[in-house]
């Protein structure tokens, strides 16, 4: 009785791991029409600002936006994100000059 359980799990361990190496496409099409909005929220990020719309312009597509919200930052981030060349998507910057995010962790 023992034996035939070991060769039932070992026979279903074979067969999952038939089934995780079928061939999968990398990225899912999305439905027709549907698109999205990335709200990327930051606050003195012009270290890290432009490899973020970076890393997001490869999945970007048509009538997708990208909207950075500034909380007043101190840095060069808001120049960065208006002088982002935005042929691949809608990059709009939105500033905030109370640094709210801050004045809120208090």
């Amino acid at each position: 009785m023992v034996e035939l359980s070991v060769l039932v799990s070992v026979a279903y361990l074979l067969l999952l791991f038939t089934l995780s190496r079928r061939p999968r496409p990398d990225i899912l099409p999305a439905p027709e029409g549907l698109a999205f909005a990335f709200v990327i929220p930051c606050l003195d990020e012009s270290a890290v600002i432009g490899a973020t719309l970076d890393s997001l312009v490869p999945v970007l597509r048509g009538d997708d936006i990208v909207l950075v919200v500034d909380d007043g930052s101190s840095d060069d981030t808001p120049n960065i994100v208006r002088a982002y060349p935005s042929r691949a998507c809608t990059c709009s910057a939105a500033s905030f000059p109370t640094r709210a995010r801050a004045r809120a962790k208090r």
